[in-house]
């Protein structure tokens, strides 16, 4: 009943999916990173220490086409559900938005005011995309009849959009004590949780996700 809905919203699984792997990859290359790091304290600078530095930076290039492989599909996505479900349209309204933020974050010094204002708005930003795609989401599943994935779509929306809130809380206080030396430890704690929080919520966006092009199919 609802063709762009179902193309729209098998994009998006997919971009969150290559989102997904890419935070992974950039994550080995934190790790290859680490190894040249140890490699170049022990005086392999002509072995170990050459090879991290070179297959980090080719994951870094990987996750870095990943990325915006998963940016192109999840605009596809969201630009064709739209033409089936008015929701999306606001999603896509705030993931310009978001995008104006990522390009601010970057842009300016960080621990700065700017960059900290950039960074709220890139991830308030976020959240709302996340927000109004789940709301697209539950209103699909009110069309056709399947009150069962509409309640569950509305208790993960209000629990994946507090942790949201939550995550973007705690980043911004990360944000604000790494300018302080003594609060460097204690920030680098506050970002661990954020990131843990964000990882929980990922998973739990995902199975809904999942769910809805199930449904729409």
């Amino acid at each position: 009943m609802f063709p762009n809905a179902y193309n729209g919203v098998k994009k998006i699984y997919l971009a969150e999916i290559l989102g997904l792997i890419a935070a992974v990859i950039g994550g080995i290359a934190g790790i290859a990173a680490a190894v040249g790091i140890l490699a170049k304290e022990a005086g392999e600078q002509g072995s170990g220490y050459d090879a991290a530095v070179f297959g980090g930076g080719v994951v870094v290039i990987i996750a870095g086409i990943l990325l915006l492989i998963s940016f192109i599909l999840n605009v596809l996505g969201i630009s064709k559900a739209s033409q089936d479900e008015p929701n999306f349209k606001k999603a896509m309204i705030w993931l310009i938005i978001s995008l104006i933020g990522s390009f601010a974050l970057g842009m300016t010094n960080e621990g700065s005011a700017i960059n900290i204002a950039a960074n709220f708005v890139y991830q308030a930003a976020d959240v709302l995309v996340t927000f109004f795609v789940i709301n697209g989401l539950i209103s699909l599943a009110e069309k056709l009849g399947r009150s069962d994935l509409a309640a569950r779509g509305t208790k993960l929306k209000n629990l994946i959009i507090g942790i949201y809130v939550i995550a973007l809380v705690v980043s911004l206080i990360s944000a604000f004590m790494a300018n302080s030396e003594t609060m460097e430890t204690i920030a680098g704690v506050l970002a661990c949780a954020a990131l843990i929080i964000m990882i929980i919520a990922y998973f739990m966006y995902l199975k809904l996700l999942s769910r809805a092009r199930n449904m729409l199919a």
